[in-house]
C-alpha cells in the first residue's frame, strides 16, 4: 500500500490545536505562553508523565503529548506538520530530513 504525503488541512490544524491546547492547559492560565518555549514543553511532559495523569490506554491524551513532543523537535531541529495517509488512516506527523520508520512512527525525508 502507498503512503501519500500532503500538507495539513483546516480540519488537521484544527485537531492539532486542540491537542496542543489539551497539554497547555496543565500550565495555570498565567502560564500558558510557556508552551512556547521548548524547555518548559519538555518539562510538562515530564511532569504529566511522572505524575501518572494518563493511562496506556487513553490513546487520545498519548497522541496530545505526541503532537507536543512533536512541537519540540520543530524548534530545535526544523520540522514541518504533514498528513500521512495509507489506505483510510489519516496520520499527522512531522517531517524532518531524517528518516526512520517504526510501527507508528515514520519520518519522512524532507523533498
Amino acid at each position: 500500500m502507498t503512503q501519500q504525503i500532503e500538507k495539513p488541512g483546516e480540519e488537521d490544524w484544527a485537531r492539532i490545536e486542540a491537542q496542543r491546547k489539551w497539554v497547555r492547559g496543565h500550565f495555570t492560565p498565567e502560564a500558558q505562553h510557556k508552551y512556547s518555549d521548548v524547555q518548559e514543553k519538555l518539562r510538562l511532559l515530564q511532569t504529566i508523565l511522572d505524575a501518572g495523569w494518563i493511562e496506556r490506554h487513553e490513546t487520545v491524551k498519548l497522541q496530545c503529548l505526541g503532537i507536543t513532543f512533536g512541537d519540540a523537535l520543530a524548534q530545535e531541529v526544523g520540522m514541518e506538520w504533514v498528513v500521512v495517509s495509507e489506505g483510510h488512516e489519516r496520520v499527522r506527523r512531522r517531517r524532518t530530513r531524517l528518516r526512520n520508520i517504526s510501527r507508528r512512527i515514520i519520518w519522512h525525508t524532507v523533498e
